[in-house]
């Protein structure tokens, strides 16, 4: 119910939801940049959160309270962060193997004028 604790599997499903969500919309980078930015301050963005939103959370459901105690922790942030970076990094590769099988040599952008 409200302001119960949120277990380990849950905070990992949450993590893991908001993942999706961010790469649904293509923003791993912009979250990166900001969850790098606001790491620090995550304990006191939970609090501030549960300050201002607290009289509020009764009327929006129980998942607001489970994502401001999940990511008012630092390792959980750092989780996220984890994953995005990962899929970035898969999403790379996967690029740059099919670039390679393609073979394509033809030239894009301003260098297609070049002669050499």
């Amino acid at each position: 119910m409200f302001w119960d604790e949120v277990t380990p599997d849950e905070e990992d499903d949450l993590i893991r939801q908001m993942a999706e969500m961010i790469l649904k919309y293509d923003m791993d980078t912009a979250a990166i940049l900001m969850l790098q930015s606001f790491k620090p301050l995550a304990s006191f963005g939970g609090q501030v959160g549960r300050f201002f939103l607290g009289p509020l959370l009764p009327f929006m459901g129980e998942r607001e309270d489970a994502l401001i105690q999940t990511f008012e922790k630092r390792e959980n942030v750092e989780k996220l962060i984890k994953i995005l970076e990962d899929k970035r990094k898969q999403e790379d590769e996967e690029r740059r193997a099919k670039k390679a099988l393609e073979g394509d040599t033809q030239r894009s952008g301003w260098k297609r004028f070049l002669p050499f």
